[in-house]
């Protein structure tokens, strides 16, 4: 297991807590020329997945930070699809995008319903295309690979990093929806003069990869299984133990314990707590709005010209096996 962070834009503070935690565990994995903070940039989704297509396995994975995750049935699902050389793999859905906006518009379960009904396309939003929802996204290495070196996607990396205002994004709770991000780069139109992209698999298997209730059991919430590929909005650490004992160990699902387990030591307040100190603990504008950001007089309009994190980091870790390299990314440090 490992966590990744950027090493730009933190704290003194906080970098020296890190490097002593790598040092002592082993578990940080640094992306040098990257910026952290508190808000997952588009630049660092970018940043991770060209780290993740240089590691030697033939899929890659991107895990939410409320994720647990079933490695072993993971690796087994992996391993009936090995035959399949360009694949996504995870739950999935549908929406458009606006690619100079930066937005989704039009999610839907089932198809492009959403998007006409919302108006996206009078916006300018890009149609609706296949994607693999943030719980779990699953690359095969050669899709991987077509993000990392893409002229395409690195051109709209630079340009979102030239628009975007981190830190207004932040304070108004706007995600970049990196899971939807990775669906339009693989989906949008490419130059003339672009490589081809490799032609995409798409494995949707979304009643593997649920959101986790201690008592439904219908749609997109059911109850921990080891039958479950992941649990996803397990959002009370403390929550951890009792989904290990049944999606791990595969001990039965007891709705009682799990309700105790989930609300266990305050669940709310500290998860708020954390979220509301995150740029304080960061230390710095610089964690915030970006390390390239031309801050003009006060009033005026701020750019970003390198993005980082602000309110939701992309702290993330990773776990490798014989068959994928899972990392999952954090939201709130």
């Amino acid at each position: 297991m490992c966590f990744v962070f950027g090493r730009r834009g933190l704290s003194e503070r906080l970098l020296h807590g890190l490097e002593e935690e790598a040092a002592s565990s082993g578990d940080i994995l640094w992306l040098p020329d990257t910026s952290d903070g508190c808000f997952l940039s588009i630049s660092k989704v970018h940043d991770w997945w060209r780290a993740a297509a240089s590691s030697r396995v033939p899929h890659v994975a991107k895990v939410d930070d409320d994720s647990f995750l079933n490695v072993p049935k993971l690796a087994a699902e992996l391993r009936r699809l090995a035959c399949v050389p360009h694949l996504y793999f995870g739950g999935g859905g549908f929406a458009g995008y606006h690619p100079t906006r930066y937005v989704m518009c039009g999610f839907s379960w089932r198809g492009p319903g959403a998007f006409h009904k919302y108006g996206c396309h009078d916006g300018g939003a890009h149609p609706p295309f296949p994607f693999v929802l943030g719980g779990l996204q699953v690359l095969s290495a050669s899709l991987a690979a077509f993000v990392s070196s893409s002229t395409d996607v690195a051109a709209f990396v630079a340009h979102s990093d030239a628009q975007l205002n981190y830190t207004h994004l932040r304070r108004t709770k706007q995600p970049v929806h990196d899971d939807v991000l990775l669906g339009y780069w693989l989906a949008a139109p490419l130059q003339p003069s672009s490589p081809a992209r490799p032609n995409v698999t798409y494995a949707f298997v979304n009643t593997l990869t649920p959101n986790l209730d201690c008592e439904l059991s219908n749609g997109m919430y059911k109850q921990p299984s080891n039958g479950s590929v992941l649990m996803h909005n397990v959002k009370n650490p403390a929550w951890l133990p009792y989904v290990w004992r049944v999606v791990a160990e595969g001990a039965p699902h007891d709705k009682a314990r799990c309700k105790r387990a989930k609300n266990a030591d305050g669940a709310g307040a500290g998860l708020r707590m954390l979220a509301g100190s995150c740029v304080e603990r960061f230390g710095s504008a610089g964690a915030v709005v970006g390390p390239g950001e031309e801050s003009q007089q006060r009033g005026r309009r701020r750019v970003v010209r390198s993005s980082s994190s602000s309110s939701s980091s992309s702290s993330s870790s990773s776990s490798s096996s014989s068959s994928s390299v899972a990392v999952r990314s954090t939201k709130n440090v």
